[in-house]
């Protein structure tokens, strides 16, 4: 039997065999609706885009809504005084009209549009909206509307970049659905169907 003294290690000294076992957890958040979708988009790259359905989800965001209170993007802006968001606002929607135009025959990206517009809608009727009057702070819309394209960028982190879906297509999107009337930027005032 040896003696063993005055040993200096960096880890555990013994008289024979160390077995050390690591155990590493990995905590995966469980996926989104979007993250599932932007899954499918990934298997879908290199398919034949002609053999795409259009999705009839979309189709309702795309379509104008029949509305009593018809004004367009920019006297909704004008009427919530924030006219100079207007040059920047017509941009950003017609940057995302083309782009949705360009993606008419892909029905993985048309799912994840329609998904996405509906967050868009969500998120600025609840969190954006309310903070729309007369007595806000300056910039305050500007900063939810920020945070809006954030939080959607946030849960598309593992979109392939072919995409093309950022900030300013989200901010594009809110501004689509203002000019298509599914968004009214007064805040006493409700969009009522037509009948």
């Amino acid at each position: 039997m040896k003696k063993q003294k005055n040993i200096i290690a960096g880890r555990d000294v013994a008289g024979r065999d160390i077995i050390n076992l690591e155990t590493t957890f990995v905590l995966e958040e469980p996926p989104t609706r979007l993250g599932g979708l932007i899954e499918q988009l990934k298997e879908q790259i290199g398919q034949d885009p002609e053999a795409a359905k259009f999705i009839e989800s979309l189709l309702t965001w795309l379509t104008p809504k029949r509305t009593e209170l018809k004004r367009d993007l920019t006297e909704k802006l004008t009427s919530c005084g924030k006219e100079h968001l207007i040059a920047d606002a017509l941009e950003a929607k017609e940057l995302f009209s083309k782009q949705l135009k360009r993606t008419t025959f892909n029905p993985a990206v048309q799912e994840i549009y329609a998904c996405v517009l509906g967050e868009v809608y969500t998120y600025f009727n609840y969190r954006i909206k309310p903070k729309i009057s007369s007595a806000v702070n300056p910039g305050l819309i500007e900063e939810a509307v920020a945070d809006l394209a954030s939080y959607i960028t946030g849960q598309m982190a593992a979109a392939p970049a072919s995409l093309r879906l950022g900030q300013p297509e989200i901010i594009g999107m809110l501004f689509y659905l203002t000019g298509n009337c599914h968004l009214e930027w007064d805040y006493n005032a409700s969009i009522s169907p037509r009948n």
